[in-house]
């Protein structure tokens, strides 16, 4: 039904219309709120046309209790177009959020009776108030919430998940194919990677935070390989470690991150018969080379000792590194006498409990409990997951992010030394006593 439009209403711009156009409006009024009531009753009616008219959606007010396996109820609109073997959601009328998804198993459209095999649900409760349409022929995981599947989910294009994805029940896993890698967690605070019967591992993080690969669960510390293994560095900077197969003679490459590319440092090479140890030394990574002298004063700073280590018995040969740095400085790392602070680290505290919170509100992680209903929903309290404990004893540049760091002592910085860099220097000393003892045979006239 066409509404007849209103005359203008009045306005104090024009007083002299005032009147006149107020008698007009107000006598337009009684007509225009019955061609309204008449088009409000018209498009009623043909809402519940529509609903009662033949297709996929309708409503049902059967009293149903959220949960999966099989849900009889009976439609208010008969003569709709569902049939077997389709899939629905039976989302609640006042709480869409609230649902549960599944397959028509039985159906009759001269009565509205409906059964269906429920395998997903939201949320929870018993209601009677329920929209009842179709929905996609896989599983429908909600956007917000927990999902209970019972068979596998298939993405057949790239899925973002904004969230954290948790893994829940006896022995969750992820597996890659069905005869890829899976991930699953043997024991608690644990991650073991491996072949899809899980029955053993190729890499395994145990609780300590300690990496073994391709070796036996409780090796702690151990990494192990079977074959290559390379760690790059993440900074530029850094250095890293690269192992090659053995038969190509490099066991171990040295690599140094400079301007963003790998420079080798040095190597670790096998032959046959053994090993060397080697630093580059090509000419054309130096410059400004010049002749060493007063090495023989130099080697004479230093005196050669013997001793053992503080807990063995054994005797050695060396030097004390702080008298070797008299000499060669380079071969010494540290400072003599130098002492490291160490300190506790305590982590942030954690955030307060959260009371009156639906379960799909809680922040992932944390646990939850049921304390009541709020407008016919579950509510309950979230709490945060335990601390983890504090570390004693650990310098603060080892401090995690976000941590507070309090000093609680120190202990000795031991200094290091490189012998090998020594020998320059004897290479040279024995080149000046050569030369010494080439001009005394040259004074007492022996044949040089």
């Amino acid at each position: 039904m066409a509404i007849t439009p209103l005359p203008d209403p009045p306005s104090r711009a024009d007083p002299s219309s005032f009147s006149d156009r107020a008698d007009d409006f107000l006598g337009a009024l009684p007509l225009f709120v019955a061609q309204t009531n008449a088009t409000a009753a018209e498009m009623e009616a043909a809402a519940v046309t529509a609903i009662n008219a033949p297709g996929t959606s309708g409503t049902s007010i059967t009293s149903l209790a959220v949960g999966t396996g099989s849900k009889t109820f009976t439609l208010e609109q008969t003569g709709k177009a569902f049939a077997r073997g389709q899939f629905v959601i039976i989302a609640r009328t006042a709480a869409p959020t609230t649902y549960m998804h599944g397959q028509i198993t039985a159906y009759d459209s001269s009565t509205g009776a409906m059964t269906v095999s429920v395998s997903n649900t939201g949320g929870g409760g018993t209601y009677a108030a329920w929209t009842v349409s179709l929905s996609l022929p896989q599983i429908a995981l909600p956007l917000s919430g927990n999902a209970e599947v019972s068979g596998p989910v298939r993405f057949s294009v790239t899925t973002r998940f904004g969230e954290s994805i948790l893994l829940d029940g006896g022995s969750p896993s992820i597996q890659f194919g069905s005869t890829g890698a899976t991930f699953w967690n043997p024991v608690p605070n644990s991650l073991a990677i491996g072949p899809a019967d899980r029955a053993t591992h190729r890499m395994f993080f145990d609780v300590a935070g300690q990496v073994n690969v391709h070796g036996q669960r409780g090796s702690s510390g151990n990494i192990q390989a079977s074959g290559a293994l390379r760690v790059i560095a993440g900074y530029v900077g850094g250095y890293a470690v690269s192992t090659y197969d053995v038969n190509n003679y490099t066991a171990v490459q040295f690599v140094r991150d400079v301007g963003g590319n790998p420079v080798q440092t040095g190597s670790i090479t096998v032959t046959d018969t053994g090993v060397s140890y080697n630093t580059n030394s090509d000419y054309r990574l130096k410059e400004n080379p010049t002749p060493i002298t007063g090495a023989l004063d130099r080697v004479l700073s230093v005196p050669a000792l013997r001793f053992n280590f503080i807990g063995s018995d054994v005797t050695v040969d060396g030097f004390l590194a702080h008298e070797a740095a008299r000499g060669v400085p380079e071969a010494v790392q540290g400072e003599k006498d130098a002492m490291v602070d160490i300190g506790r680290a305590v982590p942030p505290p954690q955030p307060a409990p959260i009371v009156g919170i639906r379960q799909d509100k809680a922040p992932a992680g944390w646990g939850w409990s049921a304390t009541g209903e709020q407008d016919g929903e579950p509510v309950g309290t979230a709490t945060a997951p335990a601390a983890p404990a504090p570390l004693a004893g650990i310098p603060q540049t080892q401090c995690p992010p976000g941590w507070t760091w309090t000093k609680t002592g120190e202990v000795e910085a031991y200094q290091s030394i490189d012998q090998a860099k020594l020998v320059p220097v004897l290479w040279a000393a024995v080149q000046e006593l050569a030369g010494e003892i080439a001009a005394l045979k040259a004074q007492l006239g022996a044949p040089a």
